[in-house]
């Protein structure tokens, strides 16, 4: 982006600063787990009922070091948790809200369970993973993703069909930046570094 792109300005506030006040409007615990210009994140968040964690790895972990970062430090007493991007704003309480419904319905008895939202025949995120699985991310070893967990839970995963196009839109480029002002300002809303961790 050549500058950070979760400062950036997103419906008369910023990028990080919209993601982490939908989040924490539908969890009750957000972690955010900060990256390359940490300060700069931390000094947006002030104020915020967050606990916010740094990857000293985040150069050279991928993003599932970010995602074990932020789920170690996650209450004892969760019973799912939320992975939203960093920089993708624009979700829909309802697409949370939906999400986590289709969780409880499903979940009773199984070990491990992944609910993501699905938008245009995409599936986007935030993905809502059961704290079942906690342990089993933290133990993936440097080089695997969160794919690599996913696909062993393949039976315990369901999508949820959601009008959201938010769920598909993350700013990694100017393009993708211009797109999304672009989406909001034909729509009024949009109704996959520093990545969001909130439990449910």
């Amino acid at each position: 982006m050549g500058r950070p792109k979760l400062l950036l300005p997103w419906r008369g506030r910023t990028i990080i600063t919209d993601v982490v006040e939908r989040a924490r409007a539908a969890a009750s615990h957000v972690v955010v787990v900060t990256g390359h210009d940490s300060s700069a994140t931390v000094r947006e968040l002030t104020g915020h009922d967050i606990h916010i964690v740094h990857n000293s790895n985040y150069a050279d972990g991928e993003m599932i070091s970010s995602v074990k970062t932020g789920i170690a430090a996650l209450p004892p007493a969760c019973e799912a948790f939320f992975l939203v991007l960093g920089d993708q704003p624009g979700i829909a309480a309802e697409t949370f809200e939906r999400i986590i419904a289709a969780w409880r319905g499903a979940a009773a008895g199984a070990a491990t369970m992944i609910v993501s939202p699905r938008w245009n025949n995409c599936r986007g995120h935030p993905v809502l993973i059961s704290a079942a699985g906690i342990d089993e991310i933290l133990a993936l070893p440097a080089d695997a993703t969160l794919k690599t967990f996913v696909a062993r839970h393949a039976a315990g995963s369901i999508e949820v069909e959601v009008e959201d196009p938010a769920i598909l839109a993350d700013v990694d480029t100017p393009e993708q930046y211009r797109r999304l002002t672009e989406m909001q300002t034909e729509t009024g809303s949009l109704s996959c570094p520093t990545e969001v961790i909130a439990a449910d």
